[in-house]
């Protein structure tokens, strides 16, 4: 094949094709728990309200609620993925052979994201409105407490008592947080124990030694999360996902493309007779509010 424009035009046209059905088709599970935002900064911020409860009697003049007081801040990171196809194969016509690495990197640039996510949701780093761990059993709600955290095992016990706890959370008012769960993730080695937990229709009193009604059956959505696995094999979120905020936060400010420098005048040609095709992309992720997920970390 000839090195010309038309020609390389073709090729990018196809490499592009293959990177981006790759990149639509990746998987999307961290999605239900992830609230994606497009902007074009650097850094995203957004305020704390130290009331959640919202509307108020009106007696006296309004009540104010500042936005400038305290706010959870993340910053930006980069991320690139670079493929070389020496010259000699594209004029032999060898170039469909890189096809399968263009599209694994359209696969792993879409699946970053939901890594990233992952990533945030899994590390109990410190929040910034009170500089204590994430997952705590003391956030301080005014004078209610917020307990999302727990070193024990997943088992229907420590369920349920997760359960009760997300399902009584109070605002700084005293009033419901309705942040009852709707989401137990589990990764594949706590897949038994959390079916078992969620979907039999009998559970085993052995007091009794009888079948009893399995009273949490459906009470919640069960997700294997393919990315608990590893150290992170034993660990176990319940998770509130169906309200406008959502645990995880995430912005993915611009399209991620992929760049072809495949001219005789870029540096990788004239130097190395190398065209290269690579792309990058910015992301910023971090968690929002305890009261929305309820962390198990059980080494």
């Amino acid at each position: 094949m000839d090195i010309n424009a038309g020609n390389m035009a073709v090729i990018n046209v196809a490499y592009s094709k293959l990177f981006k059905d790759a990149f639509a088709s990746s998987d999307v599970a961290y999605q239900d728990y992830t609230k994606t935002i497009n902007l074009n900064k650097k850094t995203i911020g957004f305020p704390y309200l130290e009331k959640f409860a919202g509307m108020r009697e009106w007696i006296g003049d309004r009540q104010v609620k500042s936005l400038a007081s305290k706010k959870l801040q993340y910053d930006e990171r980069s991320f690139e993925d670079t493929v070389e196809v020496p010259r000699r194969d594209i004029e032999t016509n060898s170039w469909g052979e890189y096809g399968t690495l263009i599209e694994e990197m359209g696969n792993a640039a879409a699946n970053k994201k939901g890594l990233l996510a992952s990533e945030a949701l899994t590390t109990n780093d410190t929040w910034a409105i009170d500089d204590k761990l994430f997952y705590a059993v003391d956030h301080a709600y005014g004078s209610n407490t917020i307990n999302n955290y727990t070193a024990l095992a997943l088992s229907e016990t420590t369920f349920n008592a997760a359960y009760l706890l997300m399902s009584t959370y109070q605002d700084h008012q005293g009033n419901p947080l309705f942040s009852t769960p709707n989401v137990l993730r589990v990764g594949p080695a706590l897949r038994t124990t959390a079916w078992n937990i969620l979907k039999n229709k009998f559970g085993y009193d052995s007091s009794d030694k009888v079948q009893i009604e399995n009273v949490n059956k459906d009470l919640v959505d069960l997700i294997i999360d393919k990315t608990l696995i590893g150290a992170k094999a034993n660990y176990w979120f319940l998770q509130v996902t169906k309200g406008v905020i959502k645990p995880i936060i995430q912005n993915i400010p611009k399209k991620v493309i992929l760049t072809q420098l495949t001219k005789n005048t870029d540096a990788n040609v004239f130097n190395s007779d190398t065209f290269r095709f690579g792309t990058n992309m910015y992301a910023t992720t971090g968690k929002t509010f305890p009261h929305l997920c309820y962390g198990g970390f059980k080494s």
